[in-house]
């Protein structure tokens, strides 16, 4: 790589201007009618850049006023490397991928008929300048012709988006004066790219014919959208459907090459040849066709001009480059300019704002997509892509051959044998359980079969964090391990029953591994529960704070060791059983049984264990995460957060919390945050059961508190609980204070900060914005319900919380509420900063800061609860989530007090759960409702295989490569081959 520097002198111009009306200039400004009438006069002298008609009323004109000006002189030194591959970059022959004849010629408002590359873009700007205002108006009366009527649901939708749309052209009307007005200091990029987004807004809508077709509905067209296997990364230039930014990757250039390679012909035509989607030609021919059947031309294409979404290497592919030249050709490629430029750059938000577009351009035009996938696909689509595959195609790939010759009856079963006859899926055998149910048993995967299959593979290294095996197998090291896990979990835990098995042999630390069980419910089809069962280890790989802030520390990070936050959810968690809401059964009892035979079969890893390598395993669940309605299925509780006070005055003896007896006839008060509260010493005095859970009765637990086996999560209580409500409240109150007319203009000023925050981070909000909606505030009389969903959310909101406190700090420190907010959001930030930063163990000082910090919270937020409630402001909810906070506070402090080293209660969270069961949720809609479960179970084996075992991929086409792909079926089972 070379390096040069060069050292120029910049002077930088700042220009406080704007478009201003003769009205404006003297109510806003101040300006006098002689200031005004010299402005007027000079505006006059380059009225095609100076003046322009105001949008909303045509008959008055704006001006653009420059009314302040600064200036200063910079020296820049800019270094620029070369790489030394740059020449060899720059000599790749580039093949020309223009075309004739692409655009309509005839249409002066079209991009391939505007100007080449050689042209001057102020030319190009002039046109579409000056048609943007025009068009928009008449989407606003096309809008208004519909609104006269009565519409039907298909109208008003076509309706809104053109709304939105003429929204949109309006603001690249704003943005394409302001860039025309100081055109004559720099043509810079931006205005290039404003540019091309206004001329194919404006060729789009010219080519449609909107005020003719917009009444008279054309008739369904079907476009197959070969560009949204190219959407994707769209993080340069302007943003278009066909845009890409990354390489095509080989699945997606096959999938391309195979469909255009079927040749043209009719829809019907490719419906006889295959069961799969009928390729492009085909659609958009018949579509075509289908138009001209009904007395009208097929709407004219709009191509690319410049393809600078693919690299000289992509470009260089001669056959990439063949197929490119003919997917030209075709002639019915749209690109459709998206028109807000702060659009998320996800395919699938690309292509929704798409599909809102054809539907403004192409009135009564319906877009269909097909998408192929092993995981989410049916049985029948692959079946049926693979058997549209040309031969060609299935003889160099094995796994699209069988697809392609298995029978149509059980395509499920079937295309599954292959998966795992090819090493596609993990070959692990699906067991049944007799739940009582007399239609049918339900399936599972036995934790010991699948388990063993991860030894069998040499994978049960992925349950220690791929650790070195010496740290596992050898004795006492200084190194951290599990020995070290389980020397400090008996100085936290010394009645645990595991213990016990260390003491008398039965288990050896070093060959001893720590699991958790999770379960959680799902949302299947109909927005229907759905349950799903897991196990996954303690010890993980940490996050990005634990490994940047011990980056120049490696012993001290080998100390505290990794949570288990990090990797890909199918790597690092198991799937055991999905039930739906519809197999529960009568009071749960099958889901019950289903829970049953999983505490049976985990009770035989942790006593039997398994073999690795001729040495016995064992694995031991040390407790239960989830979320407390889980822990109230599965345990059966009768001390839960439902018997919490629903009004005011109510009294609650039922008690609300399963480790303690805080809500019930001894302990009643539980909403005071103190160091030593009352229900403190009731903590494992009775148990919050009738009967006895199978998973307490057969698996480890504390025998001084066996109900602290279901371990309560941290990030449920605080970022979708406790933290929600701070933040919501908050805002509510400095709604008092920020300057502003209305709630409205608050709101504005309160989000504008966030924005601003926001991009010095370069972080975005799930949510968007804050507003009335996002914070759930319908009055200021009510009680705010924070709206927003995402818990990541709940994290950036709570840190903005604190930044704006510090901002504003003469307004916080004026008023008492607005402080203590302040001192809230200040505790707990640093807590949640140290426990992601502090590992799986945290060390006596981390540990004490934890829990000070959150115990200040607590603190804190009862002060705040006191002081609203004394000024008659309902703000500030109390639920049981904070008595849970107060609990996972306490016991840390506990711990830290006595304790070098303290287990950190992220070791429980359940943050990449949540992920994992809403994968398997989306697996569960769609797929049929009659064997789901069993579905579900096939695509996690299938989906599983792709992360935990990619070799058997590789080793699967070298030998197809080598010897054929007879050679590559026969290898029946993955497991017993090691590449």
């Amino acid at each position: 790589m070379k390096k040069y520097v060069t050292k120029e002198k910049e002077k930088s111009l700042t220009v406080d201007a704007g478009w201003y009306t003769e009205q404006e200039m003297k109510d806003k400004l101040g300006y006098d009618a002689k200031t005004i009438k010299k402005i007027v006069d000079y505006t006059a002298k380059n009225l095609s850049v100076l003046q322009r008609k105001w949008k909303y009323d045509e008959t008055i004109i704006q001006h653009w006023v420059e009314t302040s000006w600064s200036g200063q002189l910079v020296h820049k030194d800019n270094e620029k490397s070369v790489h030394e591959e740059e020449q060899e970059a720059k000599d790749t022959p580039n093949p020309s991928l223009s075309f004739e004849n692409g655009g309509n010629q005839t249409n002066p408002g079209s991009a391939a008929a505007g100007a080449n590359e050689g042209d001057d873009p102020r030319a190009a700007l002039e046109r579409a300048w000056s048609e943007m205002l025009s068009k928009t108006n008449k989407l606003r009366d096309n809008v208004n012709l519909l609104q006269n009527c009565d519409m039907s649901d298909v109208q008003k939708r076509h309706a809104d988006s053109m709304l939105k749309h003429a929204d949109a052209m309006e603001q690249h009307y704003d943005k394409m004066s302001m860039l025309k007005a100081t055109a004559n200091i720099r043509l810079s990029e931006k205005l290039k790219d404003e540019i091309m987004i206004a001329l194919d807004a404006a060729s789009v809508l010219t080519l449609a014919s909107i005020n003719g077709p917009l009444m008279s509905r054309i008739p369904s067209l079907a476009l197959f959208l070969l560009g949204l296997f190219l959407g994707r990364g769209l993080d340069r230039g302007p943003r278009s459907v066909f845009a890409s930014g990354t390489h095509l990757n080989v699945c997606e250039y096959h999938l391309l090459r195979s469909i255009w390679e079927d040749g043209p012909g009719s829809c019907e035509a490719a419906r006889q040849r295959s069961l799969g989607p009928p390729n492009s030609g085909d659609l958009l021919k018949f579509a075509s066709s289908n138009m001209a059947d009904h007395g009208q031309q097929a709407v004219p294409a709009v191509h690319w001009k410049y393809h600078k979404y693919f690299d000289a290497e992509i470009r260089a592919l001669p056959r990439l480059c063949e197929l490119w030249h003919q997917l030209l050709a075709n002639k019915q490629i749209f690109k459709i300019a998206l028109p807000d430029t702060s659009l998320p750059k996800s395919p699938g938000a690309v292509f929704r704002a798409a599909e809102q577009m054809m539907d403004v351009v192409l009135t009564g035009t319906s877009v269909a997509a097909y998408k192929i996938g092993f995981t989410h696909a049916t049985g029948k689509t692959v079946s049926a892509f693979a058997r549209a595959s040309c031969s060609r195609e299935r003889g160099q790939d094995a796994v699209l051959d069988s697809l392609a010759k298995t029978s149509e009856n059980r395509l499920e079963d079937k295309s599954h044998e292959v998966f795992k006859h090819y090493g596609l899926a993990l070959d692990i055998p699906i067991s049944y359980v007799d739940v009582g149910d007399a239609k049918k048993n339900m399936p599972w995967i036995k934790p010991t079969d699948l388990f063993q299959h991860l030894a069998d593979l040499g994978k049960l290294d992925l349950l220690y964090a791929e650790q070195d095996t010496s740290v596992l197998t050898q004795l006492p090291r200084p190194i951290s391990g599990v020995q070290w896990f389980w020397a400090r979990f008996a100085v936290l835990e010394p009645g645990n029953t595991i213990n016990d098995c260390f003491d008398s042999g039965l288990c050896v630390p070093e060959r001893t591994i720590p699991l958790l069980l999770h379960g959680d419910e799902a949302r299947s089809k109909k927005h229907l529960p759905m349950m799903v069962a897991n196990t996954h280890a303690m010890i993980g790989y940490g996050c990005k704070a634990y490994k940047n802030w011990f980056a120049e520390a490696p012993l001290s990070k080998k100390q505290a060791g990794g949570v288990n936050l990090e990797g890909a959810v199918q790597k690092t968690r198991f799937l055991h059983f999905v039930m739906q809401k519809k197999d529960y059964g009568e009071d749960a009892q099958h889901l019950d049984k289903m829970f049953d035979a999983l505490a049976i079969d985990l009770a035989k890893l942790q006593t039997e264990g398994i073999k690795v390598n001729g040495e016995r395993w064992h694995l031991v669940v040390i407790a239960a995460v989830g979320d407390w309605q889980f822990f109230a299925k599965v345990g059966h509780l009768n001390r839960c957060y439902t018997h919490v006070s629903k009004r005011s005055g109510q009294k609650t003896l039922n008690g609300i919390c399963h480790l303690c007896l805080a809500g019930t006839h001894g302990c009643p008060t539980w909403e005071d945050f103190v160091d030593s509260p009352t229900w403190r010493p009731t903590c494992g005095t009775l148990e919050p059961w009738e009967q006895t859970p199978s998973l307490i009765r057969r698996l480890h637990v504390n025998v001084a508190n066996r109900a602290s086996f279901f371990q309560p999560d941290f990030w449920h209580c605080l970022h979708l609980g406790a933290g929600k409500n701070l933040v919501a409240s908050a805002v509510a109150e400095w709604l008092r204070v920020v300057p502003g007319a209305n709630i409205g203009e608050r709101f504005c000023f309160i989000d504008d900060a966030a924005q601003a925050w926001l991009r010095s981070r370069n972080d975005k909000l799930y949510c968007k914005c804050i507003s009335a909606v996002t914070m759930g505030i319908d009055s200021l009389q009510k009680v705010p319900t924070a709206g927003w969903q995402k818990a990541s959310d709940t994290t950036l909101l709570l840190e903005f919380l604190e930044h704006f406190c510090s901002v504003n700090a003469g307004l916080a420190n004026a008023d008492p509420i607005l402080r203590w907010t302040w001192v809230a959001a200040s505790n707990i930030n640093l807590a949640v900063r140290m426990l992601y930063r502090g590992g799986l163990w945290l060390d006596q000082s981390t540990a004490h800061t934890v829990a000070r910090c959150g115990l200040n919270f607590l603190k804190s937020y009862g002060h705040l609860v006191a002081m609203t409630l004394a000024a008659d402001r309902d703000r500030f909810p109390v639920t049981p989530k904070l008595h849970i906070l107060h609990h996972l506070f306490l016991h840390l402090q506990e711990n830290a007090s006595r304790c070098s080293w303290t287990l950190s209660f992220l070791g429980y969270s359940v943050q990449q759960d949540e992920t994992f069961v809403g994968i398997q949720g989306r697996a569960s809609r769609r797929v049929g409702p009659q064997h789901a479960a069993l579905r579900v179970l096939q695509r996690y084996l299938a989906d599983a295989a792709e992360h935990l075992t990619p070799e058997f991929r590789l080793a699967a086409k070298k030998f197809e490569g080598a010897e054929g792909p007879e050679q590559t079926r026969s290898l029946k089972r993955p497991r017993t081959h090691h590449w």
